[in-house]
């Protein structure tokens, strides 16, 4: 059996715009479905309270999953397997701050608004990825714009050079029993602590999704 459908296979959605007059995108614009529950990639964990669903392959996915101790990796594949006794039903799109990258998210938050994503997934927000450390422009900003107004809510993330030079297995993991390391060498040794803005993107999205998932029991 395949693990993924597309939008056109999935007989169960709800096939109603969840924002008026949404439109849904042409399918090759659109994410595909898990038929099931999600595989969840390598550095996810085994139940984790919210999805990574990036727009692009490299958009960060994977830095973010291993940082963020909660964060699960769905594949660029929309989950379907979702409920209390099931799999979360909260989903983060990421992308790259690049016009690709934005416009990409831009198109799964507009399959989501248009009810072309299986009953009961949420959006809980968009996280921005900095492609450079350059400023970004005036045409990427209202992109990203656009993406907060779909999404709810968009958290972003700057360049962080170390992630550079970083392997994966290398990254920290942050997690509720993470503490900062007391000492000055050890608090800037990025394989021991991530980035401030991390951990920072950690509690903020925390709260977001416990404010969710209380609207949603």
């Amino acid at each position: 059996m395949s693990i993924a459908m597309s939008v056109d296979d999935f007989d169960d959605l709800p096939r109603r715009p969840r924002l008026v007059g949404a439109q849904l995108p042409l399918p090759n614009r659109c994410a595909p479905i898990w038929n099931g529950p999600v595989h969840a990639g390598e550095f996810s964990p085994p139940n984790p309270m919210v999805w990574l669903l990036g727009a692009t392959g490299g958009a960060g996915v994977s830095v973010l999953t291993r940082s963020l101790a909660y964060a699960g990796d769905c594949g660029r594949t929309w989950p379907s397997h979702v409920g209390p006794d099931a799999q979360s039903p909260l989903v983060i799109i990421v992308a790259r701050t690049t016009m690709h990258g934005l416009t990409c998210a831009h198109d799964l938050l507009l399959q989501h608004a248009a009810g072309g994503t299986p009953q009961g997934v949420e959006v809980l927000g968009a996280i921005t990825v900095a492609d450079s450390d350059r400023p970004l422009s005036k045409p990427v900003r209202h992109h990203i714009g656009l993406i907060t107004s779909l999404a709810g809510a968009c958290w972003d993330v700057p360049w962080i050079e170390p992630w550079r030079v970083m392997r994966h297995n290398e990254l920290p993991a942050w997690g509720p029993g993470s503490t900062i390391p007391t000492t000055k060498k050890d608090r800037s040794d990025h394989r021991k602590v991530p980035p401030a803005p991390v951990i920072d993107l950690y509690d903020r999205i925390r709260a977001a999704a416990r404010e969710r998932i209380t609207t949603l029991t």
